[in-house]
C-alpha cells in the first residue's frame, strides 16, 4: 500500500509493506479489504484475532479501538469508516471510526446488530440421540476455526429432555493437497484449510458421527456406516476427479458414474429404477440386486431419502415430492421444497414463509396427528444459501429428534413425535422415545467473538 496526502500530492509518500503490531513488531501477512486510511493513521484489522488497530503513519505507538470485528471496512462520504466489531458477542453493533479533535481514532456504535453466535456458521446433524454442531472459535496459529462438538440427549419417564455438556470432538478443518510432490517451495506443498460454507453441510453417518465435504470426499450425497455417495465439490482449491459421483466403502471406490438421486439406508443403496416411477435397491459393498420399488414418482427424480419403510422422492426443490409407504404401498402427499426424512415424518424448509413444516404420515403419528403443521421457524442467518439442511436444521433419522438454530442463535431440539423404532442390523445403538412432544434449548458460552465468517 502507498499512501499519499491528498492535500499534498506533490510530496514523497508513504510505502507500508507490513503491518506494526504492538509498536515494534511486524505481520507480513494482511487483508487490503480491511486496511484503510485515517488522517495521519493507518487502521487495521489484525488477521490472526480481528481486533481492530490503528497506528500512525509517521511511526509510533499502535491504538487499539475495538476488540473484535468482522466484515470489511465501509468507507463513507464523510470520510469516516464503518466496520462490524463490539466488545463481546452480546455487545455486537456497526461501528464508525473518526478522528476525534485531538486527531487521533476513535470508535462508536452507530447501529446495534443481533448477538453474534459461536453457531451462526452453521453445521448441525442429529445422530441417535446425538446432537453435533460445528462450534467457531477465533483462530490462532496453527489451528482451524472450526471444530466439531456434541451433546448427548435424554429424555426422563416424565417427558423432560435434556442435554449433556457439549463436548469437543475434533477440528472439522482438512489438509489440501499440495500441487507438485515433492513441493518445492510453500506454494507447492500441502497446507490446512479451515471448513467454512458448504463445508459444514453435515450428514449424519448413523454412527454418531459426520461426514462433509473435504478434499478427497466432495459433496455429500448420502452417508451410511462407511458408505457414502459422493460428488465432485466446487471447491477450487482442491484438485477435481472426473467428475463422476462414486459410491465409496470408506476409501474403496464401489463404483461411479453420472449423477443420479441416490439415498443410502444401511447397508441399502437406493437409486431411480429403470421404469418411470420406480426406485431400485442394491445390496453394499457387492452391489447385488435386492429389489425395485414403485413410488409413483412424476419424474425421474432428483433426489431420495430413505429411512426404514419409507421412501422420500422429490423432482426438485420446486417440483413435485411424495413418500411412499413400503409397508402400506401408500403414497403420500407432502410439501414441495428442501426436506428431510424421518421414521414417520418429513420436515420441509418454506423458505417463503420462513417456516419449517411437518409432515406426520399415516399409519404412524398418534390418531389426528396426521398432515402438515408448522414446526418452527426457519433459520435464516445472513446471506444464507437456500438449501439449509444439514447448517441451520437437521432432522435425526435413526432417532426422531429436529434441530434449529433459532433468531437469537441459540440451538432448540424437539422430538416431535414417538414410537418404538427398529435400527438396520449395521446401525448399532437403540434408543426410546416417549408419545409426546418437548423440546430443549441449547445456548452456546458467549465469552468471545466468532471470526468474520460468522457473519457471512
Amino acid at each position: 500500500m502507498y499512501v499519499i496526502d491528498r492535500d499534498r500530492p506533490d510530496r514523497p509518500g508513504t510505502l507500508i509493506d507490513r503491518l506494526p503490531d504492538d509498536g515494534d513488531s511486524y505481520k507480513d501477512e494482511w487483508n487490503p479489504n480491511r486496511t484503510r486510511t485515517l488522517g495521519d493513521w493507518l487502521v487495521y484489522a489484525d488477521w490472526i484475532d480481528d481486533t481492530v488497530h490503528a497506528a500512525p503513519l509517521a511511526g509510533g505507538k499502535v491504538r487499539t479501538l475495538l476488540p473484535r470485528s468482522t466484515s470489511p471496512f465501509v468507507s463513507g462520504q464523510d470520510g469516516s469508516l464503518y466496520i462490524e466489531g463490539g466488545s463481546d458477542k452480546e455487545h455486537w453493533a456497526v461501528q464508525r471510526i473518526t478522528l476525534a479533535e485531538d486527531g487521533t481514532p476513535v470508535a462508536e456504535p452507530v447501529v446495534s446488530l443481533p448477538p453474534v453466535t459461536a453457531w451462526e456458521v452453521g453445521g448441525m446433524a442429529l445422530d441417535h440421540g446425538r446432537l453435533l454442531l460445528a462450534t467457531e472459535r477465533p483462530a490462532r496459529p496453527g489451528e482451524g476455526s472450526t471444530f466439531l462438538t456434541a451433546s448427548k440427549l435424554s429424555l426422563a419417564a416424565d417427558g423432560t429432555l435434556t442435554a449433556g455438556p457439549l463436548k469437543k470432538l475434533g477440528d472439522l478443518g482438512y489438509e489440501v493437497p499440495g500441487s507438485l510432490d515433492p513441493p518445492v517451495d510453500a506454494m507447492t506443498a500441502p497446507s490446512d484449510a479451515s471448513c467454512y460454507e458448504d463445508c459444514l453441510r453435515l450428514t449424519a453417518t448413523g454412527e454418531s458421527a459426520v461426514a462433509h465435504n473435504v478434499c478427497g470426499v466432495g459433496h455429500v450425497v448420502a452417508a451410511a456406516g462407511p458408505y457414502r455417495v459422493v460428488r465432485p465439490s466446487d471447491q477450487k482449491i482442491c484438485p477435481e476427479g472426473n467428475g463422476d459421483q462414486e459410491v465409496r466403502d470408506g476409501d474403496k471406490v464401489l463404483s461411479s458414474g453420472p449423477w443420479q438421486a441416490a439415498a443410502l439406508w444401511g447397508s441399502t443403496l437406493w437409486t431411480p429404477g429403470s421404469k418411470p416411477g420406480t426406485v431400485s435397491a442394491v445390496s453394499l459393498p457387492s452391489l447385488k440386486e435386492v429389489g425395485t420399488e414403485s413410488v409413483g414418482a412424476a419424474c425421474v427424480p432428483e433426489e431420495l431419502q430413505v429411512v426404514g419403510r419409507w421412501i422420500y422422492w422429490s423432482c426438485g426443490p420446486g417440483g413435485d415430492a411424495g413418500v411412499y409407504d413400503r409397508t402400506t404401498k401408500r403414497l403420500i402427499d407432502v410439501p414441495s421444497g428442501y426436506a428431510q426424512l424421518a421414521d414417520g415424518y418429513l420436515v420441509s424448509q418454506d423458505t417463503a414463509a420462513r417456516k419449517l413444516l411437518i409432515t406426520y404420515f399415516p399409519d404412524a403419528a398418534r390418531a389426528g396427528r396426521a398432515g402438515t403443521r408448522e414446526l418452527g421457524p426457519l433459520p435464516s442467518p445472513v446471506r444464507t444459501p437456500q438449501d439449509r439442511r444439514g447448517l441451520f436444521w437437521a432432522v435425526d433419522r435413526f432417532d426422531g429428534a429436529v434441530a434449529y438454530l433459532d433468531a437469537s442463535g441459540d440451538v432448540t431440539v424437539k422430538r416431535p413425535r414417538g414410537r418404538a423404532f427398529s435400527f438396520p442390523g449395521t446401525l448399532s445403538g437403540a434408543l426410546f422415545m416417549l408419545a409426546l412432544a418437548c423440546a430443549i434449548t441449547l445456548r452456546p458460552a458467549r465469552p468471545a467473538v466468532p471470526r468474520a465468517h460468522a457473519r457471512g
